[in-house]
């Protein structure tokens, strides 16, 4: 993902840090780490603002991600008291731009991206006489 937005990321240094987290991890009787794609789309893409400032997004979502860490029990039972439709309309808010990038970038052309999945944009049909060919008993001529 991240190469596909212009960047190089040190891919043997983040495999060995993320391999170290997850064995002190494991110590403490924890997960294994990984890196979190989804947060990578939303925090490279061009809605994270300008490419020179886009580590200001990153920093926000670290912070924050530090605070839910360190709030976690209060994030948790908060989220058993909304209601479960309510929690996955803000889960699937939060990733949209992320899924439209993701179909523009799997479905590249010069149309708007409202004309793409436009239901008015059909192929034209071909008619019922010329699939099916003659009916039974008749010949194509007769037709």
């Amino acid at each position: 993902m991240l190469v596909t937005k212009g960047y190089r990321p040190p891919i043997n240094l983040l495999t060995v840090v993320v391999g170290a987290n997850s064995v002190v991890n494991a110590l403490f009787g924890g997960h294994p780490s990984t890196v979190a794609r989804n947060g990578v789309a939303m925090l490279a893409g061009d809605d994270a603002g300008p490419r020179d400032q886009r580590y200001v997004a990153n920093l926000v979502a670290s912070l924050f991600a530090l605070f839910l860490a360190l709030s976690a029990t209060t994030a948790n039972t908060l989220l058993h008291v909304l209601p479960i439709s309510l929690v996955a309309a803000l889960a699937g808010l939060a990733i949209l731009a992320a899924f439209v990038d993701a179909l523009q970038t799997a479905i590249a052309t010069d149309l708007p991206v409202w004309a793409r999945f436009s239901p008015w944009q059909s192929p034209p049909r071909r008619s019922r006489s010329s699939e099916s060919g003659p009916p039974p008993g008749r010949s194509s001529a007769a037709c």
